[in-house]
C-alpha cells in the first residue's frame, strides 16, 4: 500500500465515524467562565486583552522609568568620588565581564542548537518523515 493509498483508506475510515459529542456540562462552565472573565478588571485580564490606552501607557510608563534610571545613572556617575569608580571598574572587570563572556557564548550555543532543531522538524514536518516502506 502507497503512502496515498493509505492517506485514502485512513480518511474513508475517519469519514465513517460519528462526530463526537461534547459533554453536556461542557457549554455551561464555558460561559461561566467567559462571564466571570468579562467580569474582572482589565489589569487582571492578560496583557492583550487590555484596552490600547491602557497598553500604551504601560509602555510609556515604562521606558519613562528606563530613561529616569538611565539619566539617573550618569548623575550618580558624575558625583561619585574616584575610589568608588574605581572599585566599580575593578569589579566590572574581574567579575562581570569574564562571566559575561561565557554567559554570551553559551547563549549562542543554545541559539544554534535551537536554530538546529527547529530546522530539522520543519524538514521532518515538510516531508512527512521518515519513508518506513524503504528499509
Amino acid at each position: 500500500m502507497t503512502p496515498v493509498e493509505l492517506e485514502a483508506f485512513v480518511d474513508r475510515q475517519l469519514a465513517t465515524l460519528p462526530r463526537p459529542k461534547a459533554p453536556p456540562a461542557l457549554v455551561p462552565r464555558i460561559l461561566s467562565a467567559v462571564r466571570q472573565s468579562q467580569g474582572e478588571p482589565w489589569h487582571r485580564r492578560p496583557w492583550r486583552a487590555w484596552p490600547a490606552t491602557s497598553r500604551l501607557a504601560a509602555g510609556l510608563l515604562c521606558a519613562g522609568l528606563a530613561l529616569v534610571v538611565a539619566y539617573a545613572w550618569d548623575a550618580i556617575a558624575a558625583t561619585a568620588p574616584p575610589d568608588v569608580l574605581v572599585a566599580a571598574g575593578v569589579v566590572w572587570r574581574s567579575v562581570v565581564q569574564p562571566a559575561a563572556i561565557y554567559l554570551a557564548a553559551i547563549g549562542v550555543a543554545m541559539f544554534v542548537a535551537t536554530a538546529m532543531c527547529c530546522t530539522a522538524l520543519a524538514l521532518v514536518l515538510r516531508q512527512g518523515g521518515p519513508n518506513y516502506e524503504a528499509l
